[in-house]
Formats: structure tokens, C-alpha cells, sequence
């Protein structure tokens, strides 16, 4: 079957680590102009993801099972009155219980919760905009669409991952590093466990005009500069992968609500990760001699630079 074809081609490769269905809750139509008449995508039936997710365990108890889904709710327009008629698919952006239920649902023939948030240049959690449930237009709403899955999706037994935005669909437009940084380091201090990027550079897909480098192709994964960035973030999380699986520490470091935080223990040192919720500069002390005795000389991680910690 393709199935098992699919199956055993992917576990021949050194590389392999589990299966990934895209979206699979989702339904939506396509134009058909651009995909053939036949693009009618429907969801899979959960009967269908957990038999699926069942057959992978069967052949493969060791293989990792999760899906990527955006923090969006879409349904049946059929009685649905905010559908217009000519799209028999429409978003119910204000719909968060219905897309928590979804979720949740699904979730139970996985082994890992994954949601992916592509923000830049708009982010669709703007109140009133499309693609997202929250109502949140700050970068920051990656946070609260961790917390959410962790407390009311998985339970907090399932280890959460993130796709993040490396380039987006058909734009010009991608995070900077200042951007891709807090992104990642803010899924992490909420509790995600896993960091993708995403990008699309599908040649078949894209305009007949489109050049290379192409301001505004699909993804233009090929663009030096886009890469680079993104290359900055995925060393840093190397570099800090025995910090990061390490034990977390319960302890309250500073007293500024647009700080978040998190303290990490490996090998008899702590660290302390901190991100700016807040989309302007902010100052904040953190003063705790449970983190570092006072006088202790603390090393800014890829800044090149010292801090003294000189206060209880």
C-alpha cells in the first residue's frame, strides 16, 4: 500500500524521527484555477487520525506521531451565517472553545501537540483579523497560545512544539533576528520542548514571474540573508540544548510584568532566560540569591558580555 511504502521509505533514512500530517483537522476549499477542479480537501475523521496513528504504532511503537495546526477554527459553512455563499469553508475567528475541543480531540492519537504562527508583517491575532482565535496582536500571544494548549489541550502531558516563521507565504516581508529570537526563546519559557522554522520554496508553485532571489516568491528559502538569521537562532539553541532539557527552577526573579522568565540548573550552574514581552524597551533588576550568590560574575550568553550580580 502507500501507506506502507510511505512508511518504509521514511524509516530507511538515518534521519528519521516520526511523521508529521499538516493540518489535518482543517477543511477548506481551494481555488480551483490554481489546483484542478478535484482540490476539494476535506478534514480526516478522528476514527481515521487514530486508526492512522494506531497502524503507525503497530509497525513502529518507537515512532513519534503529532500533527501541525494554526490557532485558527475552521468549519462548515453550511447554517453557519457569517459564511458567505460563494465559500462553502469560512473561518469562525472568535470560535476559541470550538477550536480548544478540535484540538483536544485530536490530540488524543498523537504523541506531541504542534502549532505553528507565521505573524509577520500582520498578525492575525489582531482582534477583528483572520487565522486566529486570540485576540492578541503583540508577538507575545505565542506565549498564551503555549500556555493554552499545555492547560487545556494536552493536559500538560504532552510535550508542546512550535513551528515558527522563517519566511512567509508569498511576501516580502520575514522576522528579523531581534524577532526570531523572542519568538523562540518565548515558546521556550512558556514550555515548548521542540522549535521548527518554516518556509516554502516549492518551484511549481511559484508566479511565472517570480525571479530568484525573489522579493514576495513562496518562502524564498534560497535568500542568504533570511537563512543567516535563522541560522543564528538554531546555533544558539544548540549551544543551549543541555541547559534547555535540564531540570526548570521554581523561582521568581524580578517584579516587572512585561518580563518573562525561566531558570534552568546544568551542571551545578543556573540560568536565568528572559524575554521583553512588551514591544518597546523596558528596564528590569532581578534580584534573588537563590539564582547567584551576590558579587557572582554572570555571563551574557552570545552577547560577549559580563554582568555582576551584586544584591540579594
Amino acid at each position: 500500500s502507500v501507506f506502507d511504502q510511505t512508511f518504509a521509505c521514511a524509516q530507511s533514512r538515518s534521519s528519521f524521527l516520526g511523521f508529521n500530517f499538516d493540518e489535518p483537522i482543517w477543511r477548506y476549499y481551494t481555488n480551483p484555477s490554481d489546483w484542478g477542479s478535484d482540490h476539494l480537501r476535506h478534514d480526516i475523521s478522528l476514527a481515521e487520525f487514530q486508526n492512522l496513528y494506531n497502524n503507525i504504532k503497530l509497525q513502529n511503537p518507537n515512532a513519534l506521531v503529532w500533527f501541525g495546526e494554526p490557532p485558527a477554527h475552521k468549519v462548515l459553512g453550511a447554517g453557519v451565517s457569517s459564511c458567505p455563499p460563494s465559500d462553502p469553508y469560512c473561518f469562525i475567528d472568535d470560535d476559541f472553545n470550538g477550536w480548544v475541543t478540535d484540538m483536544r480531540s485530536y490530540s488524543q492519537a498523537t504523541d506531541i501537540y504542534s502549532v505553528h504562527f507565521y505573524p509577520i508583517p500582520n498578525n492575525p491575532c489582531n482582534p477583528g483579523g483572520s487565522y486566529c482565535v486570540f485576540d492578541n496582536p503583540e508577538l507575545n500571544v505565542i506565549g498564551d497560545i503555549v500556555d493554552t494548549i499545555k492547560r487545556d489541550i494536552v493536559d500538560y502531558a504532552k510535550p508542546v512544539w512550535v513551528t515558527l516563521q522563517h519566511r512567509t507565504d508569498n511576501s516580502p516581508y520575514a522576522p528579523d533576528l531581534a524577532e526570531k529570537r523572542f519568538m523562540a526563546y518565548e515558546s521556550i519559557i512558556h514550555g515548548a520542548t521542540g522549535i521548527f522554522f518554516y518556509t516554502w520554496d516549492v518551484e511549481e508553485y511559484r508566479p511565472s514571474s517570480c525571479e530568484v532571489p525573489p522579493p514576495g516568491c513562496y518562502g524564498d528559502s534560497r535568500s542568504p540573508s533570511f537563512w543567516e538569521t535563522t541560522k543564528v537562532v538554531a546555533t544558539e539553541l544548540k549551544t543551549m540544548t543541555p541547559v534547555l532539557v535540564s531540570p526548570s527552577q521554581t523561582i521568581s526573579v524580578t517584579n516587572n510584568p512585561a518580563i518573562d522568565t525561566l531558570v534552568k540548573e546544568y551542571n551545578g550552574q543556573k540560568y536565568l532566560i528572559a524575554a521583553n514581552r512588551h514591544n518597546s524597551a523596558t528596564s528590569a533588576t532581578f534580584g534573588t540569591t537563590q539564582l547567584w550568590p551576590s558579587d557572582t560574575s554572570i555571563d551574557v550568553l552570545f552577547e560577549d558580555r559580563t554582568l555582576t550580580f551584586s544584591s540579594g
